[in-house]
């Protein structure tokens, strides 16, 4: 399905073939654009709501939040509104950047905010695991803050 399609990449999950995306939503697993499950499972398609929600909250776009809390009852009508505001963001350029855990690599965190060389982040894990050394404070604004990934 074309717009699963168009999802999957929205959540930032990679094409590592033709028409095989590398999900790193859904335990890292490979499927099919025909096996992608987010016009017919919840559990697939409430993580592309969260982001979209965060997304809309950042920037002041409550009409789109109103659109999809309003159909999320119904699977279909919420499937739609996700591939609507999609579309829409696609078009608008907005630049969403990812900030890399500065110690382990692996943590990140999603943000509107531009990425400079003085931007720094240190995941919560990191920060546990090396109270014997002096970490310097994140410097992002956590205002712009979409998603956490660890």
């Amino acid at each position: 399905m074309k717009d699963n399609k168009l999802i999957a990449e929205f959540m930032g999950n990679i094409p590592i073939f033709e028409n095989e995306y590398q999900m790193v939503t859904h335990n890292n697993m490979c499927y099919g654009v025909d096996e992608l499950k987010y016009h017919t499972d919840w559990n697939w398609l409430m993580q592309v709501v969260e982001k979209i929600l965060n997304i809309s909250l950042e920037l002041d776009s409550m009409e789109t939040y109103y659109n999809i809390t309003d159909s999320i009852p119904n699977i279909e009508q919420t499937h739609e509104a996700v591939i609507e505001f999609i579309k829409w963001y696609n078009e608008q350029n907005i630049m969403i950047n990812k900030i890399y855990c500065d110690i382990c690599s692996q943590a990140s965190v999603e943000t509107l905010q531009i990425i400079t060389e003085e931007t720094f982040y240190c995941c919560t894990m990191c920060r546990d695991n090396n109270e014997d050394r002096e970490i310097k404070d994140n410097n992002f604004y956590e205002d712009c803050v979409i998603d956490y990934k660890s």
